[in-house]
């Protein structure tokens, strides 16, 4: 558990969602507020999951499902307003391809996700950060034997300021 918004974590006390397979969690507007993303299954059904918790991580609510049990890797970032991006990588083979999907609401509600990489390629370790035009997410790519190379996609969306 966290007593001062996600800093500092006590290792007897974390919360259940940090506990999962790829988990990320980052702070909300207040100091109990926390959003997290991770690979788990909910009603029998294994994916990449959003969820909000509102006491510092003791209790997780709002279940979202973002993607299916191919997803791995996530990151999830905040924007001061209240808009939440998470972005993901998917594997078929030894192919992987990256996704994200952005939060209008602070989690209450997500859109569809859309894809960063092209596919027929080996795409990985994606991250995104908050920028004054939307988000910028980055990942790595390899096409066959190459090296890999870092792109860069902006996720256009208006903050409300």
């Amino acid at each position: 558990m966290s007593r001062d918004s996600g800093r500092e974590w006590r290792a007897d006390e974390s919360p259940a969602l940090s506990t999962r397979r790829d988990a990320v969690v980052v702070p909300g507007q207040d100091p109990a507020s926390l959003h997290g993303v991770a690979q788990e299954s909910v009603d029998g059904a294994t994916g990449l999951y959003y969820r909000a918790s509102g006491d510092g991580g003791q209790t997780w609510q709002r279940s979202a499902r973002l993607a299916g049990d191919a997803a791995r890797n996530p990151d999830l970032v905040r924007a001061p307003d209240g808009m939440l991006a998470a972005v993901w990588e998917e594997t078929n083979g030894a192919e992987s391809t990256t996704f994200y999907a952005v939060s209008l609401d602070d989690g209450g509600s997500w859109g569809a996700p859309g894809h960063l990489s092209d596919g027929g390629s080996e795409a990985t370790h994606a991250r995104v950060v908050v920028a004054k035009e939307g988000y910028f997410a980055f990942w790595l790519e390899r096409w066959g034997t190459s090296e890999r190379v870092l792109q860069r996609k902006l996720i256009p969306v208006q903050h409300r300021h």
